[in-house]
């Protein structure tokens, strides 16, 4: 258990996916926990109190489906 909280940022079709994803939205790649999905779908969550709503968009009401890239 790492005692961090986390939050879904999506879903990918692969791990080159969520890295790039990362990249565009200034995200550290250790601030990323993700899972392989029964249909080969990666789920991504991101540590929650790495980010606060000023500094960046990732937790400001923008979610991969909804706004940011």
């Amino acid at each position: 258990m790492s005692g961090y909280s986390y939050r879904n940022v999506g879903k990918f079709d692969s791990e080159q996916d969520v890295d790039e994803w990362a990249r565009k939205n200034r995200v550290d790649i250790r601030d990323l926990k993700t899972r392989k999905n029964r249909d080969g779908s990666i789920d991504a969550d991101v540590r929650e109190d790495a980010y606060d709503n000023s500094s960046n968009d990732i937790f400001g009401g923008y979610s991969r489906e909804s706004g940011f890239q």
